[in-house]
């Protein structure tokens, strides 16, 4: 993980993200979570954080660290709904800015705080948290996830909590196309490559994690899949003509790139979703 190029990488897209992502009020920048209850995006992605809150149980006076915390969405949203101070950190100064602006807007500025830090190595004492989760963060760490996970673990007090609700490798490439696919969708995206559940699970376990559970929801996911490739092919032919005049950035245009091979690899079943929870 080149933490100076997904710091870029981000400042350079998030009007992109926000556009095919997000919504006013979650500020997800997440896939989401569907069900057949589910009506449109802002539902899923607040299905989401609710499904990592019930994991997390956030109890009164905890701390709770949001690693890789975007534009500061999850972390707004559990201290709206629930017990808990919340710490987000993320490497984009642009994400950061954004978040502590919404913590203004919506009044929270003393239940949430934002710092600009590399979650492999923070600037937090041992045992500062209670709890920590990461939402489609964590995958920043793939392929290594050990230098991630010992960090967690240093930061959680004995017994805190881990959730990941992240991307996955569902099966390894079998041919040259699939490896395509997968290349694309994870350069894309500035990824350092892939891990699977068990690669995942395997490591929160060799970091000194236990009472380890995978909650698959790849299908929870398809939806969300097929509407960020739509709005690939929406938003195709303006990115490419603002990339000529100089308006747009090399990173958006990797990411038309990404978003196509995404859609491939998911149906093919290459990638798929999971909810990883550990306990120190």
């Amino acid at each position: 993980m080149d933490s100076q190029a997904v710091a870029r990488f981000y400042d350079r897209t998030q009007r992109w993200f926000t556009w095919a992502y997000s919504d006013r009020q979650s500020l997800g920048l997440h896939y989401g979570f569907w069900d057949t209850t589910t009506r449109n995006r802002a539902e899923a992605l607040t299905n989401q954080y609710r499904a990592v809150s019930t994991l997390l149980e956030p109890q009164p006076g905890e701390h709770i660290l949001d690693a890789g915390c975007g534009v500061g969405g999850a972390a707004l949203w559990l201290s709206a709904h629930g017990p808990g101070h919340y710490v987000g950190i993320t490497l984009s100064s642009v994400q950061r800015g954004l978040a502590q602006r919404y913590a203004r807007q919506r009044h929270l500025e003393d239940q949430v705080e934002f710092y600009q830090m590399d979650y492999r190595r923070t600037a937090f004492p041992n045992a500062a948290f209670d709890k920590v989760f990461g939402i489609e963060s964590f995958c920043y760490a793939y392929p290594d996830l050990r230098p991630l996970l010992t960090e967690m673990h240093r930061l959680l007090t004995p017994g805190g909590r881990i959730v990941m609700s992240d991307g996955i490798l569902r099966r390894r490439p079998t041919d040259a196309v699939e490896r395509q696919l997968v290349g694309d969708c994870a350069g894309g995206y500035f990824l350092s490559g892939w891990n699977t559940a068990d690669e995942v699970q395997a490591v929160f376990r060799n970091a000194g994690f236990h009472e380890l559970e995978f909650i698959d929801q790849t299908q929870a996911i398809a939806k969300s899949v097929l509407d960020v490739d739509r709005r690939r092919r929406l938003a195709g032919l303006v990115l490419r003509f603002l990339h000529r005049l100089g308006l747009a950035s090399d990173e958006e245009q990797l990411l038309l790139q990404a978003t196509s091979a995404q859609r491939s690899a998911y149906e093919l079943g290459l990638i798929g979703y999971g909810i990883f929870t550990g306990r120190k």
